[in-house]
């Protein structure tokens, strides 16, 4: 899931071996292929002509191809981001979070040292530390260590994935129509889940993140079957 969790982390915090994991990321890709081929080919021929007039009017499978190569390389951008902070040993959600320690200000850390900002939204990494070697982190304790675990939980959906996500229904929902706002309920119910139990225990959001990765990951396979059955026509080919 543009800004996704790192699933190494995710491992050690729900105390799960590499093994599980993959038998269950395994699980939910194989969900997921099923649950994709249910929507579409459960009116397999109406769609199929559908998609073969939304491919010769307009573009379909190149529209659909784009929003899929967008969603891989936010993929890729992703695992960069989590490879690094792997290496600072950084746990969700630290890599986010203030210091007051200027009166008015948010301070946070940069490679420079110790600055000072206005921007309430200032976030920093726990990788930096201070000059006696102290790790910043954010207060994990009571009501200050819900509401920053839930702040991560919604920016995890907004820092990029939300956005291709309302282009994969759109599309979905032009091509197939009413499976899109199933798969739009599905997925906003799983990250909702994912941020309440984020909120309430770092390891709780494992639930949501599984259900929300299912759902997503349907919208990706169905682009595909997209991509596939639409072709790749001219645009307003309107011939054979």
């Amino acid at each position: 899931m543009s800004s996704p969790e790192d699933v190494n982390i995710h491992n050690k915090e729900a105390g799960m071996s590499k093994q599980k994991m993959i038998m269950i990321g395994a699980a939910v890709y194989s969900s997921s292929i099923g649950l994709a081929c249910l929507m579409y080919f459960a009116d397999g021929d109406a769609n199929d002509a559908r998609l073969d007039g939304l491919g010769r009017m307009w573009n379909f499978g190149w529209l659909s191809l784009s929003v899929l190569t967008l969603f891989v390389m936010t993929k890729i951008d992703g695992r960069l981001a989590s490879m690094n902070r792997k290496e600072t040993d950084t746990r969700n959600p630290d890599q986010y979070g203030e210091v007051k320690n200027c009166i008015g200000f948010v301070a946070f850390f940069t490679e420079w040292g110790l600055s000072c900002s206005t921007n309430p939204n200032t976030s920093i990494s726990s990788a930096f530390r201070t000059a006696s070697g102290e790790v910043v982190k954010m207060s994990s304790e009571g009501a200050e260590g819900r509401f920053n675990r839930a702040q991560r939980g919604v920016n995890n959906w907004m820092e990029g994935p939300i956005c291709l996500t309302l282009a994969e229904l759109s599309i979905i929902a032009i091509g197939i129509g009413s499976s899109a706002f199933a798969l739009a309920l599905l997925i906003g119910i799983s990250r909702v889940g994912f941020t309440y139990g984020y909120s309430l225990e770092t390891p709780k959001r494992i639930p949501g993140f599984l259900a929300s990765g299912l759902f997503e990951t349907t919208a990706h396979i169905i682009l595909i079957i997209f991509v596939f059955k639409a072709g790749f026509k001219s645009g307003f080919d309107l011939g054979n």
